[in-house]
């Protein structure tokens, strides 16, 4: 909240948190209302998934002609509310995601970041072009509307979302001058859990959606060939990309292997409860509230 109301404070006009009972964030976010702050807070009387919050986030924003999502384990940079605008007015855009850098911190961050975010650094070209991630995102807010907002889950609401919009013929992209820094929750635990959640929750945003990859929820006895390719796809990229830091990888195979797996069970159980017409969130759909701006 503080990049955004100090600085940022010349590029957005007000700032919406969502919060839940027990979420630490309400006593922040209260602090900045009592300071003066342009800072408007939704208490809610549970958890909400991060799409439902955003979604009624949005409902606060009134005739907003931009929506810029920022998740609450986000930090965006100074001036990056502005950096992202001129980026999608440039561009013609209609959404635009800053580039997601790690936090430098533990061997557990390192690992998530290199697992979930290595593509969203803005190092060479996404194997996804429609998918940005909306860690900190800028959209149009008559996009926003247009594709329904978010999916009620969490994660891999970012997914379906970006995957709406492209199919509504709307333009997204990296920005390529705007970086927000992503923290990760420590624990190895946290780590393999949050691995599942995204294996079974992109099980369920291809259901929804028949975007690339959907093959694999109609034939699930093909996931292990993600597991192996995804391996290999980070090894290519740390050489191409981070070639310091390949030897870290390789030492750190077997657990980066393990996550894998752990991602591709969940997808597969994913892919199980798509089968029988379930809808397979991740288990943390409701434990996940995030502010957006």
């Amino acid at each position: 909240m503080k990049s955004l109301t100090s600085d940022n404070a010349d590029c957005v006009d007000r700032v919406v948190v969502v919060v839940s009972p027990g979420d630490r964030a309400a006593a922040v976010a209260l602090s900045f209302t009592r300071a003066g702050k342009p800072v408007e807070v939704i208490e809610v009387p549970e958890r909400l998934g991060a799409g439902a919050a955003r979604n009624l986030g949005r409902t606060a924003a009134a005739d907003a002609p931009f929506l810029l999502f920022v998740d609450a384990d986000c930090r965006l940079q100074a001036g990056g509310a502005r950096r992202l605008l001129a980026d999608c007015e440039a561009r013609g855009l209609d959404a635009v995601a800053a580039r997601v850098l790690g936090d430098g911190g533990s061997l557990v961050s390192w690992m998530r970041h290199a697992l979930e975010f290595k593509e969203a650094e803005g190092r060479g070209v996404s194997p996804w072009p429609w998918f940005a991630p909306t860690a900190s995102m800028l959209c149009r807010t008559a996009a926003f509307d247009a594709v329904g907002g978010f999916e009620d889950m969490w994660p891999g609401e970012d997914l379906v979302f970006c995957w709406r919009l492209q199919e509504g013929g709307f333009r997204l992209a990296m920005s390529e001058y705007a970086v927000t820094r992503h923290w990760h929750p420590p624990g190895w635990m946290a780590m393999f859990r949050h691995q599942y959640d995204l294996g079974l929750s992109s099980a369920e945003a291809r259901r929804l959606t028949g975007m690339p990859g959907a093959i694999f929820v109609r034939h699930r006895w093909l996931a292990p060939a993600l597991l192996a390719g995804r391996v290999f796809r980070a090894l290519i990229w740390f050489a191409r990309y981070r070639p310091a830091e390949l030897a870290l990888l390789v030492a750190c195979l077997p657990l980066y292997s393990a996550a894998l797996l752990v991602w591709t069970v969940g997808f597969v159980r994913g892919c199980r409860d798509a089968g029988g017409g379930g809808r397979a969130l991740g288990r943390h759909r409701r434990d996940s509230c995030r502010g957006c701006a």
